[in-house]
């Protein structure tokens, strides 16, 4: 468990001590176990892990989609389809991370920064250069 004094300094312990509640507010603790939100956002932010990209043919690729920020903007990647369940994991650890914020969604961007348009809303997964990527033309 961690705490923040008012200070700035942080405290850790894996004990709850209910006496440091009374003496500091029962407000004054926050219990890193089950703030999972924050983590996240960390993780979420600038942070936000990378995966393996490397491929032979469009077949290697699949096209995943990661939330940005809170206000729901996406990226369209493609990344190799063995790194499809942990992309998963990842991003479904995200999603506490980004409540919604009020604000508008930018439109998907695509790996070569290209959006969808009518016509083409649906990205393509391609092989590029032996790497996956995706795009909204074609």
């Amino acid at each position: 468990m961690c705490f923040l004094f008012a200070l700035g300094s942080i405290g850790c312990s894996d004990a709850h001590d209910p006496s440091l509640d009374a003496a500091m507010g029962s407000d004054a603790f926050v219990d890193a176990s089950s703030d999972a939100s924050a983590d996240a956002a960390a993780m979420c932010g600038t942070t936000f892990p990378t995966f393996e990209r490397t491929c032979t043919s469009p077949s290697d690729c699949v096209a995943v989609t990661h939330t940005l920020d809170c206000c729901g903007s996406k990226r369209v990647m493609g990344i190799a389809s063995r790194e499809q369940a942990r992309f998963g994991a990842d991003e479904a650890a995200c999603a506490p991370g980004f409540p919604a914020c009020g604000c508008p969604a930018q439109l998907p961007a695509a790996d070569d920064g290209t959006h969808p348009t009518t016509g083409h809303t649906t990205p393509t997964v391609l092989c590029s250069a032996g790497q996956c990527a995706t795009t909204f033309v074609m």
